[in-house]
C-alpha cells in the first residue's frame, strides 16, 4: 500500500483553513508532526512546517513564521522536496 505524505489529521487542516480558523489548523498540523515523529516517518514535515509558517505569516506572528519557515528549510536541506 503507497505512503500518504499526510498522517490523518490533514482533511481536519485544510477545513480549518476553509473557515478561518488559523490556530485550529495549526494544531492539526503540529499533530501531523507528533503523528510523523512517532511513526519515525517524516515525509510530510516539510510541507506542515511550511504550511505552518504561512499561516503565521497570514495572521501577522511574523517571528513565530520565520521559525517555522527555518524548520522548513532545514527540513528542506536534509531530505529535499517531497
Amino acid at each position: 500500500m503507497p505512503h500518504a505524505p499526510w498522517p490523518v489529521p490533514m482533511p481536519q487542516t485544510l477545513h480549518a483553513l476553509r473557515q478561518g480558523q488559523h490556530r485550529t489548523a495549526i494544531q492539526h498540523l503540529q499533530r501531523v508532526l507528533e503523528i510523523s515523529g512517532a511513526m519515525g516517518d517524516h515525509v510530510g514535515d516539510a510541507d506542515a512546517y511550511g504550511t505552518i509558517a504561512d499561516i503565521y505569516t497570514e495572521i501577522g506572528h511574523f517571528e513565530r513564521a520565520a521559525e517555522f519557515y527555518d524548520k522548513y528549510i532545514e527540513r528542506m536541506s536534509a531530505n529535499g522536496p517531497v
